[in-house]
Formats: structure tokens, sequence, C-alpha cells
């Protein structure tokens, strides 16, 4: 077995910096990138082992926002691309 150079279509994430094999999944990724850059993930805050500030993501804390602002987002991206 001999190791053989390839050529493959690839498509890349501009806001996530990564590359995928796949359009809908750099899609997605971009989507997603987007989303957690206008809202971006706060680390819990902690003091002598009690928590004090709890953090904060837009998936977990506004699940249906952020379902509906990927779909969107997708939707935009798929018609622009």
């Amino acid at each position: 077995m001999t190791v053989q150079k390839m050529e493959a279509i690839v498509y890349y994430s501009h806001t996530r910096k990564r590359r995928y094999f796949s359009k809908n999944a750099a899609i997605k990724g971009e989507a997603n990138a987007r989303i957690y850059k206008k809202y971006p993930l706060e680390q819990m805050e902690s003091e002598s082992g009690r928590v004090t500030y709890p953090g904060y993501d837009i998936a977990v804390d506004h699940p249906e926002f952020y379902r509906r602002a990927i779909r969107y987002l997708t939707y935009l991206l798929k018609k622009n691309t």
C-alpha cells in the first residue's frame, strides 16, 4: 500500500477558520460561529466554593431562540452560497 496524493473539494468557514468536507457542515459551523460571536460564552464564577454567577450559554439559556437563529442563519447562508 502506498500513499497517494488526492484532491478534494473543501469548504472553508471564515468566521470559524476551519475547513469542512461538506457544504452543509460548513454552513452550520459558520452559523454557529456567528451566533457565538454575537452572544459569547461566559464562564461561571465561584467564590469560596459557592457559585456567584452561573455563566451564560445561548444554547442552554435560550434554546428556542438559538434553534430559530441557527435555522434562519443556515437558510440565509445556503441562499447566498
